[in-house]
């Protein structure tokens, strides 16, 4: 699901200053969907990997970063954990500011609710890394709120476990032996779930 939609330029006006107010070279604006500003998002800029400053959107959205180099630069919406995105190698544009405009929908970024269920990707590969499609899995399986049936063309299988779910059997593949897997959403400490399961030839 797409999460964010960046729009930057210079042709959007920025907000105005109060007389005497500092040159800044980055107007950040962030919004939701429904076009309502997005407050307390943290901004930063980044410079040659590092981050050089940060501050965070007001309660119009906007996050003012008015100190920078003159150099191309990457700004940075968002903290780890809750999801981050990069505008890469932009660079001011003195006398206006640089307006950066993301749209951000959060309705289900893990920090604004507590979790609930795992997702469980597998990863059915044979011998030489290559992906096995068609792949089943066979055995017990416990909260299972979401499921598919068979691992498509790259080998995935997907299981969404309700927190204190769990499975646990093996996977099969025509032409395959089968190859035990085992996973659990443990409650209180859900976290996703990836496994790479290599199926052997018989």
């Amino acid at each position: 699901m797409l999460k964010w939609i960046i729009v930057f330029g210079c042709a959007t006006a920025p907000i105005a200053r109060t007389a005497g107010a500092p040159y800044c070279a980055y107007e950040v604006r962030v919004n939701k969907p429904s076009g309502l500003p997005f407050a307390k998002t943290p901004v930063g800029i980044v410079d040659k990997g590092t981050e050089i400053t940060e501050t965070v959107t007001d309660a119009n959205g906007v996050a003012l970063l008015c100190d920078a180099p003159v150099h191309k630069v990457d700004i940075v919406v968002g903290a780890v954990g809750q999801g981050l995105t990069f505008v890469k190698a932009v660079k001011p544009t003195w006398p206006k500011s640089r307006v950066i405009v993301v749209i951000r929908d959060d309705s289900e970024w893990d920090e604004f609710v507590f979790p609930d269920a795992c997702q469980v990707l597998l990863r059915i590969q044979n011998e030489h890394g290559l992906p096995v499609a068609g792949a089943r899995f066979d055995g017990r399986s416990s909260g299972v709120s979401a499921s598919m049936d068979t691992s498509d063309e790259l080998g995935r299988l997907f299981r969404r476990l309700k927190s204190g779910g769990s499975l646990n059997g093996s996977i099969a593949g025509r032409g395959y032996l089968s190859a035990p897997v085992a996973a659990r959403c443990i409650k209180g400490d859900e976290k996703d779930i990836e496994l790479r399961i290599v199926l052997e030839r018989q």
